[in-house]
């Protein structure tokens, strides 16, 4: 079922509103990271802590969303391996190019 479908079926909500409801833990974690980044709580690494490649726009990896400021600062490449959440994107976190045969 898309989040469109259960959000027909709970009284007409946004899919947004679905997808907050559905994964709150993941969006409570998500706002505590990004007030502890901005405040100086804690700062992004330099490097991507599985490659070891030096990046400036490191993306944040949760373990375990019940501890939000626990996490791994990984390259686009090495985050969308650890979950494949974005399947066409390069190491630059651009989209792929698809191969021509």
């Amino acid at each position: 079922m898309t989040l469109a479908e259960i959000g027909r079926v709970m009284g007409g909500i946004t899919r947004q509103r679905v997808d907050q409801l559905l994964h709150y833990n993941r969006n409570w974690a998500r706002k505590k990271l990004a007030r502890a980044l901005t405040t100086g709580r804690i700062q992004r690494a330099a490097t991507c802590e599985r490659c070891e490649i030096e990046a400036d726009d490191l993306e944040a990896h949760h373990e375990d969303y019940t501890k939000p400021l626990s996490v791994t600062w990984l390259c686009g490449s090495c985050h969308n391996i650890v979950h494949p959440h974005h399947p066409n994107r390069g190491r630059d976190g651009q989209a792929a190019v698809p191969a021509i045969n």
